[in-house]
């Protein structure tokens, strides 16, 4: 079973929008390989003085994802993700928690290198 979670800014609507930052998004939607939410969850690390992005990695991991989609990541985040086995994937802003898994699903968003910031 694929779990995929998705920075979300309005967690309470239907179908939120994409948050653009992955550390400091206000919460993440987990979801099936369905597109079905199993969670809606809070981002403790949002914010955190520094080192939010390895530490929603580490979250992450405890929550069971195996691939994150978000709008950026930071270069510790990145290395975090990818040090503990999680799929990074880049969504372009804007978009509903639908269309993203939509293009999660159908292998169309980015998988974002190691560097950091596009």
């Amino acid at each position: 079973m694929t779990r995929a979670a998705i920075s979300v800014a309005t967690p309470a609507d239907p179908d939120p929008l994409l948050d653009p930052r992955f550390g400091r998004a206000e919460a993440f939607l987990v979801l099936d390989e369905t597109g079905q939410v199993v969670q809606r969850v809070s981002n403790p690390h949002r914010n955190a003085g520094h080192g939010a992005g390895p530490a929603v990695a580490g979250w992450m991991r405890d929550l069971g994802v195996e691939t994150v989609i978000s709008g950026e990541f930071g270069p510790k985040a990145l290395a975090s993700l990818n040090a503990l086995g999680i799929t990074p994937l880049t969504a372009p802003p804007g978009l509903r928690v639908s269309e993203a898994h939509r293009r999660f699903t159908e292998g169309t968003l980015e998988r974002k290198a190691t560097r950091g910031w596009r």
